[in-house]
């Protein structure tokens, strides 16, 4: 395929999967802002986001991990986005907080040190009565902590990072990595138009709480607890043709409102009925809700979107494409330049 066709084959694929990224600046901004300086970026960006409270033991943390033991994690971003974006330096704009976002796009610079998007998606309902209530889940995948430090503290990408502050209301970010999910899943299951994925965000009891006295006196943790429960249930799920699609274990959050998580994970419905055969079964299967409930300290039950196979395949390719042809050296954590992957 010549450099034109594949251009333009891009630049459609592009369009379906990422709709905001596509419309031209005039159509979404009422004027061009002039870029901010370095200085007032790199505040906004690393060390006092406007969207959570960054948590500087991890980063910290991630700065000064050894070489030998620094490897690949997922980042998660739960994102609710402004009414109006709101620039911190004061700048006028009509535009929407999540227009301000899609400017803020970085995938030259994850293409840059072979980080991918592994997921993102709209969310259409959030269970319980939790709040915020979130528009969006992200995850990406980075090689490494110092190829994420590198990105975030490269000025370029600081000059990018002040519309997602201007789009952002309020953040989670989350450095986790990824763990095994002993249920297997359905197989050969078709989606329907309305497929959707169940998002959970967990923080975990360091002791469980039954109401039982008999279970209580067990002594589980939360997590045994949980254990307990995706047991209980995993023929409910194979039945009804839901899939795992990730399980993550959270190392911390880098930027969000002082609490802590204990693990994220997705799980795919073929349609909604499926997911609210699933729902209403649970409550007949015998301790299954106990153990549940006896488990979580606390929780972000979201139902999110499907993210499409080609959705996914055009985010690869704008990635792998901008890393390919803006690849350039990097900053490490300790001050040295290296090319990227």
């Amino acid at each position: 395929m010549n450099n034109s066709v594949y251009r333009a084959t891009f630049s459609v694929l592009l369009m379906l999967s990422c709709p905001l990224l596509a419309q031209e600046p005039g159509k979404i901004a009422d004027s061009d802002p002039k870029q901010p300086t370095a200085s007032q970026t790199q505040q906004i960006a690393i060390n006092s986001p406007s969207y959570g409270e960054r948590n500087d033991e991890l980063w910290k943390q991630m700065q000064s991990t050894p070489p030998d033991q620094d490897r690949e994690f997922l980042m998660v971003n739960l994102m609710k986005f402004r009414k109006k974006a709101k620039y911190a330096d004061g700048r006028k704009t009509d535009l929407s907080g999540e227009q301000a976002n899609a400017r803020y796009a970085p995938i030259k610079f994850l293409g840059q040190i072979g980080a991918q998007i592994e997921f993102v998606s709209r969310v259409n309902g959030q269970l319980g009565n939790s709040k915020p209530i979130w528009d969006e889940v992200g995850i990406v995948r980075y090689p490494s902590r110092a190829k994420f430090i590198g990105m975030v503290t490269n000025p370029e990408f600081e000059r990018k990072a002040i519309h997602k502050d201007a789009g952002l209301e309020v953040s989670q970010v989350l450095v986790t990595e990824r763990v095994p999910w002993k249920f297997q899943g359905a197989k050969r299951v078709s989606d329907e138009s309305d497929s959707l994925n169940l998002a959970e965000l967990i923080k975990y009891r360091e002791i469980a709480e039954y109401d039982d006295l008999f279970e209580q006196k067990r002594a589980r943790t939360g997590k045994q607890a949980m254990d307990l429960f995706d047991t209980a249930t995993e023929s409910l799920l194979r039945k009804v043709g839901a899939k795992p699609v990730l399980k993550t274990k959270v190392i911390g959050t880098l930027i969000g409102d002082g609490r802590t998580w204990s693990e994220f994970r997705l799980l795919h419905f073929p349609s909604l009925a499926a997911y609210t055969s699933y729902s209403s079964g649970i409550g007949k299967l015998k301790g299954a809700i106990n153990h549940r409930n006896a488990a979580i300290e606390d929780v972000y039950a979201l139902k999110v979107e499907t993210m499409s196979f080609a959705k996914k395949l055009a985010l690869s390719i704008a990635t792998t494409a901008s890393g390919q042809n803006q690849r350039q050296p990097v900053s490490t954590p300790d001050g040295q330049k290296q090319e990227g992957p």
